[in-house]
């Protein structure tokens, strides 16, 4: 009896601690988890006093790390309801500083960085993908037809041929020229129209195009479907492109507390995609989730998992700012730059540092 009575004060004790420690702030909390030395990542997180609603806007069927996150709870165990919405490349940028978006998961792109040079308060975050060298996440296809009657079997056959793009001013119009300056072509030669990912399957399928830019696991979609074949993947011309990043504006900026909690929860995500990438854990599970979002087949997602064909995402959620500083210059030489910037200025490491250091090394 005597144990019994004890064991409910020690219990009464701990919930009052709790009690208390919570109403100083999460960051109090963490600080106390650690002290007990129960170490589990799980329960960390930082968990938000009261429900919160995110918008996370970008082009649809790209935010794989946002998709796993909602999928496995993640974001609701943060007390945050993230509501995703398509939103068009050009238009990332403004919704974002203008507060109609609070995360908008966006491309270098001229627009952007024109944004940045002239003041407005936009910061990237987190990685959103990038291409894994000797990865096949990233493709130029070519139309059916056009490959099985050999006119276009390589980035020389797209002479005077149309191409669609995502975006014809961001990173894929980087990766394309690349590719087509390694046989000795340039962007001149080519005719680049803008199509969405999850559109350029109609367009190629019509005849409307002659091949496109796209990623995983659209590729393996248009493959099964007999609609195109990959003739060369980029990620061999710009290894460790940053090609994607969530970022936000004047609303997060001035929430800390809410961008802390999301960056934790979103990172949780990124690792569960990573360890699918990387070590083949839980791929079915993460396939899944990224097919509900995508509109693809989950064996088709998985398969790109298992052969190497889908985009990474860091770990611990760093910006490669070298790559950024690449693009800028890019966009520069091209005339689309206004200005010169510095990519350091634009990406800001505290929020991944954060989540790094409540969920502890990867692995």
């Amino acid at each position: 009896m005597a144990r019994r009575r004890w064991l409910i004060a020690v219990s009464a004790l701990a919930a009052l601690l709790g009690t208390a420690v919570w109403s100083a702030g999460p960051d109090a909390a963490l600080a106390l988890v650690s002290a007990r030395g129960a170490a589990a990542p799980v329960a960390q997180v930082p968990v938000l006093p009261e429900r919160t609603r995110i918008s996370y806007g970008g082009p649809a069927g790209v935010a794989f790390a946002v998709y796993v996150g909602l999928e496995r709870g993640y974001f609701d165990e943060a007390n945050i309801d993230v509501d995703v919405e398509n939103v068009d490349v050009a238009s990332i940028t403004p919704n974002v500083a203008t507060g109609q978006l609070d995360v908008g998961h966006g491309p270098s792109s001229p627009g952007l960085f024109n944004a940045l040079s002239r003041g407005l308060p936009i910061r990237a975050i987190l990685d959103g993908s990038h291409l894994v060298p000797n990865g096949r996440s990233h493709a130029i296809v070519a139309r059916q037809d056009l490959y099985d009657s050999g006119q276009l079997r390589g980035v020389e056959g797209l002479r005077g041929r149309r191409v669609a793009l995502n975006s014809i001013s961001g990173a894929n119009t980087i990766e394309l020229d690349l590719a087509l300056r390694h046989v000795g072509l340039t962007l001149d030669d080519v005719d680049v129209v803008q199509i969405g990912f999850v559109d350029q399957a109609v367009a190629l399928a019509n005849g409307s195009i002659d091949a496109a830019g796209t990623l995983e696991p659209f590729i393996g979609r248009l493959v099964e479907r007999g609609v195109a074949q990959p003739i060369r993947y980029v990620n061999q011309d710009y290894p460790d492109h940053q090609v994607s990043f969530p970022m936000i504006g004047p609303r997060l900026i001035e929430r800390p507390d809410v961008t802390r909690a999301f960056a934790v929860a979103y990172l949780r995500a990124a690792r569960d995609y990573e360890r699918a990438r990387q070590y083949g854990e839980n791929v079915e599970q993460v396939a899944a989730a990224l097919a509900k979002y995508t509109g693809q087949d989950a064996a088709q997602v998985a398969a790109a998992f298992r052969d190497g064909g889908m985009t990474g995402i860091d770990p611990d959620g760093h910006v490669n700012v070298e790559s950024l500083q690449f693009d800028i210059q890019w966009y520069r030489d091209h005339g689309l730059a206004e200005r010169d910037l510095s990519a350091a200025s634009f990406v800001d490491p505290q929020y991944a540092d954060y989540a790094v250091s409540v969920l502890g090394p990867f692995r």
